[in-house]
């Protein structure tokens, strides 16, 4: 490999002891190194005692490439007395590579001439070699102790014994710092993760006294974590939290039980509040044993601003609805006493009550005056209606209703319009259905105001049908159906919205003022229930209404 070592002898000669004595002087090695935490200079002391002990020129650990199993590395290098820099080299066409994984292999001369593409026994003039496998405790193999030496091996059988009695420890040692390595990885990884994290991570130990918090609290928080370390929960208090979910997390922290998203607020150094969620998780040992909670902080003041803006845009929306509602019931209430009087008057006027009107278009103009005073009359009434419902003033005045009998009444109320227009107009009430507890006059609202819409929307000719039903829950459902122009999916979103008139070519060219369905809605709600639109332009329309279980009358 392009590396210079000097050739004197090492000045220890294995002649001058037993086997016994270097048998003890490896066992020693390793009691020495087995009770006590070691560093990486245990394997400078392993190859020097395997140099000097058995008197050769070389002594080496090596470690296998954990992503490629063809390369080794040494931990630590022998050479002629003394530890030299690490090398890397592949395994391929070396007596390494029959060691690796397999069992101790020992070549007493002419090693140089066995493996022949080896330039590094070559640059190392190795006359002879031992080498004997690592294993991981799991059973992989991990690495090697290997010993070469520029003369013929004097004694295999000892080095066999030297080399065997120090593996298991040199393997659980190499073991270890690996596992150690990979620790002191995943503590780096999590540190770097922490401190550039927008959250902040910390701990306590197993007295619920804070023992850690990452960089990011304090520059999220300003304070020093310096303030909080070795103190409780209990002790620092929690700003501006609820004292209710305070006492909540304090119990948490007592039983040893996940919590989350606790929110209290800081006051930094510079004056601004900062608002901060919580959460954390209690640690447990293998045997069980509590050891502390460990959480992660989150900065929630963007959140409680955006909620804190939504919150004031909400309450203004909320007073200027409340003002257009009371400014819609007052001016109806104002509009609704004049008009009174043009419908009473133009009523007198049509009956010739006092005289006649005189001529025919004088007749034609009061009709007209009467009919616009109560079209305006019914429309003030809707919004009235509509205003009431929306500041929650209106009351039902419940009673139990015979569905089927105020249904007729409606329809023979509307049947005039229908006739006017040649329509078929049926009903179809299932001939069991229970009475329906509503407020009369509310529910006969609702049913004439889809009449009046289905009998509008229909062209001449067409079909109205009303029906009446209970479903498998034994709600209430009415359905009135008809064969008329229709909406589009876009018309039937707006449909509902009250004062909103469709721009849908099916139904614009029709006159009205767009409230029927929205009040219809409103009373259904006010009711507990609700309503369904299925249309297909051109074909049809069906509006569903329908009353919770609970509105249906139990039969006594």
């Amino acid at each position: 490999m392009g590396t210079d070592y000097q050739t004197a002898s090492p000045a220890v000669e294995i002649d001058a002891r037993d086997d016994r004595a270097i048998l003890d002087e490896a066992l020693h090695f390793v009691a020495q190194r087995s009770w006590r935490v070691t560093d990486s200079g245990f394997f400078d002391d392993l190859v020097k005692f395997l140099g000097n002990t058995l008197n050769v020129a070389y002594a080496f650990c090596d470690s296998i490439d954990p992503t490629d199993h063809s390369m080794v590395e040494t931990l630590a290098l022998y050479a002629y007395g003394e530890t030299t820099e690490n090398i890397r080299y592949s395994l391929k066409d070396t007596p390494c590579d029959n060691v690796i994984g397999h069992s101790y292999c020992c070549h007493v001369s002419n090693v140089q001439e066995l493996f022949p593409n080896d330039a590094l026994l070559t640059e190392l003039n190795a006359e002879s070699y031992a080498g004997i496998p690592l294993w991981a405790s799991n059973g992989e193999p991990i690495g090697l102790i290997g010993i070469m030496d520029d003369k013929p091996l004097r004694d295999p059988d000892l080095v066999k014994r030297v080399l065997q009695i120090v593996a298991a420890r040199v393997g659980a040692e190499m073991e270890r710092q690996g596992v150690l390595k990979q620790l002191q990885s995943s503590q780096q990884r999590f540190a770097d993760f922490a401190d550039v994290s927008s959250d902040w991570f910390w701990e306590t130990d197993d007295q619920l006294k804070f023992s850690y918090f990452s960089e990011q609290f304090e520059n999220v928080t300003g304070v020093s974590p310096g303030d909080l370390l070795g103190k409780t929960r209990a002790e620092v208090g929690a700003p501006g939290a609820d004292v209710a979910n305070f006492e909540q997390l304090l119990l948490h922290l007592d039983e040893h039980s996940t919590f989350r998203d606790f929110v209290h607020t800081r006051s930094r150094p510079d004056g601004d509040i900062v608002f901060l969620s919580i959460s954390g998780k209690p640690a447990f040992d293998e045997a069980g044993k509590f050891c502390g909670f460990r959480g992660i902080g989150r900065n929630i003041t963007g959140q409680k601003r955006v909620e804190s803006e939504l919150i004031k845009s909400r309450d203004i929306a909320k007073d200027a609805s409340n003002a257009k509602t009371g400014f819609l019931a007052n001016m109806s209430h104002e509009l609704r006493t004049p008009l009174n009087a043009i419908i009473g008057f133009s009523q007198m006027l049509k009956g010739e009550t006092f005289g006649s009107v005189g001529s025919d278009a004088n007749k034609e103009y009061v009709d007209i005056i009467h009919s616009a005073g109560n079209h305006l009359h019914k429309l003030i009434g809707d919004i009235l209606d509509l205003s009431k419902i929306e500041a929650g003033e209106e009351e039902l005045i419940e009673e139990n209703l015979p569905v089927g009998v105020i249904i007729e009444e409606c329809m023979t109320m509307m049947s005039d319009r229908a006739m006017r227009k040649n329509q078929t107009f049926t009903c179809d009430v299932q001939f069991d259905i229970a009475k329906l507890i509503a407020d009369r006059l509310k529910f006969k609202q609702i049913i004439l105001n889809l009449l009046s819409n289905a009998i509008k929307f229909t062209p001449e000719g067409g079909r109205v049908i009303v029906h009446a039903f209970h479903d498998s829950q034994r709600s209430v459902l009415l359905k009135i159906e008809d064969t008329g122009v229709g909406m589009s999916p876009e018309g039937m979103a707006a449909v509902l919205d009250p004062f909103s008139r469709t721009e849908d070519p099916y139904t614009k060219a029709q006159e009205g003022t767009g409230l029927g369905l929205p009040l219809v809605k409103s009373l259904t709600e006010l009711h507990g229930g609700s309503v369904e639109i299925e249309s297909e332009p051109g074909v049809r329309t069906i509006v569903t209404v329908r009353f919770p279980p609970e509105r249906t009358a139990i039969s006594s």
